[in-house]
Order: structure tokens, then sequence, then C-alpha cells
């Protein structure tokens, strides 16, 4: 992939990696700002989201849809930045605010996804996520490694808003070396909550 700061190519043409991997493979982020206009959700199991490092950007252009929604076993994620753009703890998504990584226990639960060395926050220091990703009930054996939350919008009011992971009855999460920031008394207040 290479970076494209105009909304729709980015967009696209992440979707269109993970078509081509069908039945696993590798979606590379050289480094630069890939600007996503929706969801990018992930139905196929076995693929590795990787990148260079923080300066490999995958950014949410707006905050009225989540960044990945996972519907697969087997991901990985390493050496990424996920970031949000929202400034406001409202309910902007479905009534529960923007996640990077999402998942619906309603509709899969996925297993055996770890992040390494992923930045998962905003591009400054008023923006970033709601909460940072989402595990549902019955997801397991999930991992976080060596990742930083930072900037996860959220105060009173909003449903699991404000947290780095939010994690529902899921099974056997591994959390290790991992950093969690944020201000109380910032506005909009920022990383209320780690797990």
């Amino acid at each position: 992939l290479f970076p494209y700061t105009t909304l729709f190519r980015s967009t696209a043409a992440i979707q269109a990696a993970v078509v081509a991997a069908t039945g696993g493979g590798t979606v590379f982020f050289p480094k630069g700002t890939y600007l996503v206009s929706s969801t990018l959700t992930i139905t196929t199991s076995r693929i590795e989201f990787t990148g260079e490092g923080r300066g490999s950007i995958i950014r949410a252009n707006g905050n009225t849809f989540h960044l990945f929604y996972l519907q697969a076993d087997d991901l990985q994620f390493t050496n990424l930045a996920l970031e949000g753009t929202t400034a406001v703890d409202a309910g902007t998504v479905g009534g529960i605010g923007q996640f990077g990584v999402f998942t619906n226990s309603s509709v899969y639960s996925p297993a055996r996804v770890k992040f390494t060395n992923v930045y998962i926050g905003g591009p400054d220091s008023i923006h970033g996520f709601n909460s940072g990703v989402k595990l549902d009930s019955n997801c397991a054996d999930w991992t976080f490694d060596n990742c930083r939350f930072e900037r996860q919008i959220g105060n009173n009011g909003t449903y699991g808003a404000g947290y780095g992971i939010l994690q529902g009855q899921a099974f056997r999460t591994k959390v290790i070396n991992c950093s969690f920031q944020g201000n109380k008394i910032s506005s909009p207040v920022q990383g209320r909550r780690a797990i």
C-alpha cells in the first residue's frame, strides 16, 4: 500500500488488500498517513497488518464510524498507529462512541488477535477515539504487547467511553508492557479508564 491523504483511495486500497489476502497474508503500511472514510471490516482470518512504527498511521477521517471492525480469527497488528479524530464525549457511532478496534459478539467473537508495538490514540492533544479496543463477550486469547493507549475521549454518560481496552466477558486476555495515558481535567476528559 502507498500512503494516501485522499480519503477514498486509502479506504478502497486497504479493503482491496484485505480481499486479496484471502487465506491469510500481510498488509504492509509504509510510513505515511492513510486516511480512512468508513469502517474497515475484516472478515478474513490469518492477516497481519504491519507497518514501520509510529509513522505508519491509519487515521479515521471522522467520528461517525469505528476504524476496524473485526469478524475473523488469528489477526495481528504490528508496528502501527491507529488514530481517531473525535473531540467529543458523545455516542457518535450507534450511541456508544467511536472505537479504534470494535467487536460485536452477536455477529462474531474473534480469537487469537495480537497487537504488538501499536499506538492507539489521536493525532494531537484534543482528538482520539472514544475508546481504543472493544473485546466483546466470548473474544478469546487476545494479546496486547508494548502498546500505547492515549487520548481515549470519554467521561460521564457515554457507555464504554474513555477506556483503553473495554473488555466484556472475554477470555485469557494478556496485556504486557502497555501504557495508558489520559488527562481527567482536560476538556474533553481523556483516558478515564485503562481496562
